[in-house]
């Protein structure tokens, strides 16, 4: 059997419709559009808030099921971003305290490159 190559390409065009910027998730500093789905699908970067809101969906998840999850630390890659501009950062970090770093498996500190893409 031959293997077969499929290369990632960015659509020819961004679709337009009625209430692409319609919110369908937003917590915190998380919003996404229904726009920003089209990203995922058009194999497109997949933004900051789409790595937050799995993360905060990960966490709901463990916060239901406990015994099924590792205890983790989640920082979002935006706090480097915010931190980087000097903006207020404190609601990136405001979950880790000492009993959350005794308590926690596993760190996850997302780091991307633009040159390599997300």
């Amino acid at each position: 059997m031959d293997k077969i190559e499929i290369l990632p390409r960015y659509a020819d065009n961004n679709m337009d419709y009625p209430g692409k910027d319609d919110v369908i998730f937003k917590s915190g500093n998380i919003v996404i559009n229904r726009d920003d789905i089209d990203d995922i699908l058009t194999n497109q970067y997949l933004p900051d808030n789409h790595v937050d809101a799995f993360a905060f969906l990960l966490s709901e998840k463990k916060r239901i099921m406990t015994n099924e999850f590792q205890p983790y630390l989640y920082i979002s890659p935006l706090y480097r971003v915010y931190k980087g501009y000097k903006q207020d950062y404190e609601m990136f970090i405001q979950h880790i305290n000492p009993d959350s770093v005794r308590e926690a498996n596993l760190l996850f500190n997302l780091l991307f490159s633009k040159a390599i893409g997300y």
